[in-house]
């Protein structure tokens, strides 16, 4: 008997495999459900599919799940076409049974959000519950999902995509308290959430995952022994890849998000360069980049196109031959943590999975789609490991990028400078054992003369102890 759950075909970004999916459903009388990561993609395959399908997205629905779980309950065609965002929320998978499903360029199964709030109770008591620790800085727990109070409903919203998922970590410092208090503490107000999918609950169904270089996703990563390979047949290239691809990058340095925001003016050398050297070119950058390039904060690309990072699948830019990456997609250390902690998945696991296969998806979105082209396509890249996922030989182009920290914001911490008799105090704090003890000596002359940042500190530490 297999102990696998699932199929993978993992093959190279333009070698057909939607379009033999598309071949093969045409020429069969069996039901599929296609899965892809965009409303335009899966609009783009509904149209190619012809009669056969039916597609349910928001451009056609003012309620896409109650749409979709009404037409499996009771088909009208022999194909249903969605989103990632809507399969991930049909929790009755009894649904699904009589279906042959493709997840087609699908692979992020979790999650990481950093919602800014404060609300730390409502969160606790109102939208999560069966909280359970995990490690020495986590906390598990269930969200709630129906709710007799609209406030509440309305508050829930912020944390909408629990709706696709089916596990949530927190950081437990989130929630921490003042010692023998409901009083939660100030100092760590910055709530980390990550959700993801437990795969095993589609054991049984008939699902088959589609992507380029699957066995470096996430997803597969996380659960190599769920998964056999499979196979449709795909187009070659006439020409290898590597003969086809020239890549340059400007920096020894890898590009990171505080590299963009504290030596802003070394982002803005390599702006320049490609306005200067570069023309007819797709190019990609951060969001917030792109923001400010179109307040006029920072120099705006002139001679290229925008593309999203994330443009898996598109076919619209295949007449391009120039390209030029300069976004960063690394995890934060948080997530780096959450990832250890839940899946065994390293930093550079997730750079490959995240940055780097991004970034190959990006330039894939060039001439290089051609199969039986064999002209070159130059890359332009921000950093030397992002060229080297890429070429074996990329060619240095120096703007002499380093780390300035023109524009860092400097600490504006202070040293306390205790006195002796402050330090031999500072060591009773833990003597006391309730605050009232505490607040008492706090006021003693000794105590009630020393500097405000002083008594802050001590203060710090006897919440600390409790």
């Amino acid at each position: 008997m297999n102990n696998y759950l699932f199929k993978f075909i993992s093959s190279d970004c333009g070698s057909g495999k939607t379009y033999q999916l598309i071949k093969l459903i045409l020429s069969s009388t069996g039901k599929y459900i296609i899965v892809q990561g965009t409303k335009m993609l899966c609009e783009q395959t509904c149209s190619e599919l012809g009669n056969s399908a039916k597609i349910i997205t928001s451009n056609q629905s003012n309620n896409v799940y109650e749409d979709v779980v009404e037409f499996l309950l009771n088909p009208t065609h022999r194909v249903l076409v969605m989103t990632d965002a809507t399969f991930l929320q049909i929790k009755d998978i009894s649904l699904l049974k009589q279906w042959q499903i493709y997840l087609d360029d699908i692979v992020a199964f979790h999650h990481f959000a950093t919602p800014n709030t404060t609300q730390k109770a409502l969160i606790e008591n109102e939208l999560f519950y069966s909280f359970e620790v995990v490690g020495d800085n986590h906390v598990t727990a269930k969200p709630v999902t129906q709710f007799d109070d609209v406030v509440l409903e309305n508050a829930s919203k912020a944390f909408s995509f629990v709706k696709q998922y089916d596990h949530f970590l927190f950081n437990a410092g989130f929630f921490e308290k003042v010692g023998g208090t409901d009083i939660y503490k100030k100092e760590k107000d910055q709530l980390q959430v990550m959700s993801w999918v437990n795969l095993e609950r589609f054991s049984g169904l008939n699902i088959t995952f589609m992507a380029n270089d699957f066995e470096n996703t996430l997803v597969y990563l996380s659960s190599p022994e769920l998964f056999t390979p499979s196979y449709l047949p795909l187009r070659e290239r006439s020409t290898p890849l590597s003969d086809r691809l020239r890549v340059y990058y400007f920096s020894e340095i890898p590009l990171t998000a505080s590299l963009r925001e504290n030596s802003p003016e070394q982002f803005e050398k390599v702006l320049e360069w490609v306005n200067s050297n570069v023309t007819e070119y797709i190019f990609t950058v951060n969001s917030e980049v792109k923001d400010k390039m179109q307040k006029g904060t920072i120099t705006k690309l002139t001679n290229g196109i925008y593309v999203p990072p994330k443009s898996r699948g598109s076919n619209a830019y295949k007449e391009y031959k120039n390209a030029v990456w300069l976004a960063s997609m690394k995890p934060s250390p948080v997530e780096k943590k959450q990832c250890e902690l839940m899946f065994n998945l390293s930093f550079s696991q997730l750079v490959q999975a995240r940055e780097k296969e991004e970034l190959y998806q990006f330039i894939q979105r060039s001439n290089l789609r051609v199969y039986e082209s064999d002209e070159v396509v130059e890359v332009y890249v921000f950093d030397k490991e992002q060229a080297l996922s890429l070429s074996t030989s990329p060619i240095f182009i120096d703007l002499k990028i380093e780390k300035t920290n023109s524009n860092k914001v400097e600490s504006t911490f202070e040293p306390l400078n205790m006195s002796e008799k402050e330090k031999s105090a500072f060591k009773r704090v833990k003597n006391f054992k309730t605050k009232d003890e505490f607040d008492k000596w706090m006021d003693k002359p000794a105590q009630k003369t020393m500097k405000d940042g002083v008594r802050e500190h001590f203060t710090t530490k006897w919440n600390s102890l409790q």
